[in-house]
């Protein structure tokens, strides 16, 4: 029996005045003009809040200081593999943002948020 690999990942939900941020991905990637939170896979030995951490850096330009999680940890089949995710509540320590980061960001409320194309993980 092949059992597909396990892909372990880490998002940041980063709230703001009870809104939320979210990033479109460029048209030169995957799954272009869709909307995601700053995360990405965990590495070897790394923990899914240091994975957090260190995607929104890489991504945003700043620092986040984490807060619970949103939910249990998540799996869901992909075609590379069953995706594991942890996801965090979050808040900016620094704001960056504008100077730092290579595509669209937005905070959008709840209303907002449900008429965004989310990316699945």
């Amino acid at each position: 029996m092949n059992e597909k690999p396990k892909i372990m990942a880490a998002l940041a939900v980063i709230v703001k005045n009870h809104q939320v941020l979210v990033g479109k991905r460029n048209a030169d990637r995957i799954y272009a003009g869709w909307w995601e939170f700053p995360g990405g896979k965990i590495e070897p030995g790394e923990s899914a809040a240091a994975a957090c951490k260190r995607e929104a850096m890489e991504e945003l330009g700043d620092r986040i200081q984490l807060g619970p999680q949103v939910m249990p940890e998540y799996a869901r089949p992909h075609k590379y593999g069953m995706v594991h995710l942890a996801a965090f509540y979050a808040r900016l320590e620094t704001s960056r943002l504008d100077e730092t980061a290579d595509h669209d960001l937005v905070f959008v409320g709840p209303k907002e948020l449900k008429q965004l194309r989310i990316l699945p993980p």
